[in-house]
């Protein structure tokens, strides 16, 4: 039996969490269920930079086929890797940093952070460099996650399988709405700059003025200090016993499914592919708000499967909200379609399982 080596970006970071994390440890799990010989290698955050580089051109040297997961750089450095030490690759690209967005939304706010606005774009020539110089196709094979992100790399030299993508595979739960429940409005995922986190506390203070009762749920993982200090800020004193705001929390799939409405109100695409806290609540029964950036319009369509809201606007934001909390019959319409729409592409076909079964034949 062939020996596959999974990595993901955090290698190089030591995080341990996020899409592309979740991603490769859903096709580890996967793999070994098949008998396949799998590791899975991620990085540790304290270990030197060129110290985990030559740990992992040790690892490809011993194995058979490299799955990787993560940026266009990622997958550019493996490769070359793969191309140089001949071994096969899968390599998916879901994460995307666009990082035009993130610097316009910096300035329109008056904030200059040096220390991002730089690192973003250094980030984003490097990712240029890197998918410009590319090693000549040897069984290896890039898959993207979305077509947002599929449009993005089209023109570049990445030879990506075209237009069917490996859509990240959410474990479908059965649907049950408890009745008379308490309302709660959830917004889980990064809590860093751009992810509209601020909106949605104004918007829920303008339903508060109104009359409405609920709680606002924050669960936050990874932290942006400079983003939590903001909201702290934000929240007013009276406010503070309807507002709950915590770290990473073990299971998120209780704290989700508690929840009336889970809302995403993106300035921007920030990084990464589909977000899975906008498709775990489509396949728990939970109705989502979000904006229309990035990939969300493949998987929302408004008044269907979920409810756009227009970016940065607080009073649209508050209205779709209520029209979760008011409209019951849309929004068990919106639920069950949406658990259909995720039901449908975890059972298409899965293009990754598909080529890994090639290169053993």
């Amino acid at each position: 039996m062939k020996k596959i080596l999974i990595i993901e970006t955090s290698l190089f970071r030591g995080r341990g969490g996020g899409g592309s994390y979740l991603q490769a440890k859903y096709y580890e799990e996967v793999l070994r269920q098949k008998n396949y010989r799998v590791e899975f290698f991620i990085g540790e955050a304290k270990i030197n930079q060129y110290l985990k580089r030559l740990k992992l051109i040790r690892k490809i040297s011993k194995s058979d086929i490299v799955i990787g997961f993560g940026t266009p750089l990622l997958c550019s450095y493996l490769q070359w890797l793969c191309f140089v030490l001949r071994k096969k690759g899968i390599f998916c690209i879901d994460t995307y940093i666009s990082s035009r967005d993130i610097i316009k939304d910096h300035l329109k706010r008056k904030m200059f952070p040096a220390k991002i606005i730089f690192y973003t774009i250094f980030s984003s020539l490097l990712n240029k460099v890197f998918m410009f110089f590319l090693p000549p196709k040897f069984n290896l094979v890039t898959l993207t996650s979305c077509r947002y992100i599929w449009d993005k790399l089209k023109h570049t030299r990445l030879k990506h399988n075209g237009n069917e993508f490996l859509y990240p595979r959410i474990a479908l739960k059965k649907r049950i709405r408890a009745a008379n429940r308490s309302k709660t409005v959830l917004y889980y995922g990064t809590l860093y700059r751009g992810r509209g986190v601020v909106d949605l506390l104004k918007a829920s203070r303008l339903l508060w003025k109104k009359g409405l009762s609920f709680k606002l749920s924050i669960y936050g993982f990874p932290i942006d200090q400079y983003t939590r200090q903001t909201l702290s800020k934000e929240i007013n004193k009276d406010e503070s016993d309807r507002i709950i705001i915590k770290d990473k929390v073990d299971d998120i799939e209780v704290i989700v499914k508690k929840a009336t409405v889970a809302v995403l109100p993106f300035r921007y695409p920030c990084s990464f592919q589909t977000p899975y806290t906008l498709l775990e609540p489509m396949a728990w029964g939970i109705p989502v708000v979000t904006t229309d950036v990035g990939s969300h319009r493949e998987w929302i369509k408004d008044k269907e499967t979920g409810l756009f809201c227009e970016k940065e606007n607080i009073d649209d934001i508050a209205d779709k909200i209520e029209i979760v909390f008011n409209d019951t019959a849309l929004i068990e319409k919106i639920t069950q379609n949406a658990y259909k729409l995720i039901e449908k592409r975890y059972k298409e076909k899965d293009i990754l399982l598909e080529t890994l079964k090639r290169y053993e034949e």
